[in-house]
This record gives structure tokens, sequence and C-alpha cells, in this order.
């Protein structure tokens, strides 16, 4: 994540600075601050202490600037399939889906959101028959558990609220190819065709 910190009448503290890996951000005069797992007015609370060291009654704000670390999974017919970081608090699927570059030629029609809480109960419980050896669950037990829309047989407000729906970090989008089928015999065009909805 990348904060601005900014400190009333000390202009050495008036920085943008980057979490480290390990959680904590390095300010001069105050060294290391460990902001892992900590909200913002806990961040703020204790550079305000302890820049009380160095000057009279401080006043310190911290804004977040970036939410790298806060991730969302997006996978299947999409430009850049993958872990997409959230730059904003408020990121929705549509913000997702734009990072990962859109929906590719061969996109099918449905749109599947799974929220973390639920791959994360899903976890907990026991393989489910079909799973493989590993213990994972099949990708069609994954999608029958996530939210889905059709675009082609949802009205667009629908498809608009589903867009807007906000994510949360861990939460996985995946849009399926839209699949082909193939024609064979006494046709005047053989072939693989793409199946489209209708």
């Amino acid at each position: 994540d990348l904060l601005t910190v900014r400190a009333f009448d000390l202009d050495d503290i008036n920085l943008k600075v980057r979490v480290e890996g390990d959680g904590t951000i390095t300010l001069p005069l105050l060294k290391s601050v460990t902001v892992a797992g900590r909200s913002v007015s806990e961040v703020q609370r204790e550079l305000t202490q302890r820049l009380g060291a160095f000057m009279y009654d401080p006043h310190v704000t911290v804004f977040v600037e970036e939410y790298r670390s806060q991730q969302v999974a997006v996978q299947g017919a999409v430009t850049r399939p993958g872990l997409v970081s959230q730059l904003q608090r408020s990121a929705t699927v549509r913000d997702a889906l734009a990072a990962a570059g859109g929906p590719t030629a061969e996109a099918g029609s449905r749109l599947y959101l799974l929220p973390a809480e639920r791959r994360a109960r899903d976890a907990g419980a026991p393989p489910a028959p079909g799973a493989d050896e590993a213990g994972t669950t099949a990708e069609g037990e994954l999608l029958a558990a996530a939210v889905m829309i059709d675009s082609h047989e949802m009205d667009a407000d629908t498809q608009q609220r589903f867009m807007n729906l906000p994510v949360r970090p861990g939460d996985l989008i995946i849009i399926p190819n839209r699949g082909k089928f193939i024609a064979e015999g006494w046709l005047e065009k053989p072939g693989i065709y793409p199946l489209n909805p209708g």
C-alpha cells in the first residue's frame, strides 16, 4: 500500500511512503512504524504520540493512496488473468475487470463472483465427491457457490447493479469461455463453431 503522511509544521514528515513487505513504514525521526493490520486512525494515533517526543501538540494525518495489498483474483476469459490490486477503497466488479484488461473475444455471457468469506467457508468443508486427489473442489462446484449474472438473460438495470457490487480482498471473479461445438457429417460447412447463447 502507499500512504501519505502529513504533520502540521514539520515538513520532514510530509511524505508518501510505501508499506514494506514486513508491514512497516519508515519515517524520518520516527524510524520504523508497524502499520499492517491496523486502521488509519490507529496509525495516526501512534504517529502523533511518537512525534510528541520531538514537538509540542503534533497534528498528524494519514491517508491511504493505493490499496495494493488488497487483491482480487480475476480468472477465465480476460486479457490479463491473475491477481488484481485494488487501487481504491471502494473498488467494484467493474473496476476489477477493467484492471484485468476486460473480457476477451472468447468470453461467454456469464460472469461469476465468489466472495472471499464464502470461499473460506467452503474450504473448511470436506471434499465433495468428484474432487481431485489433492482435495480441491471441482470448478463446477466452485461456480455453483458463486453469484452469477448472464448478460443475455438479465436486463440492463440488473447488470448495472451487479457490475457495481463492491469487491473485497480475496474475492474471485470468473468469466468462462463461451465454448465451441463441432458440426460434422453431411453439412455444407462442417467444422468447429462458437457456442453463442440462444
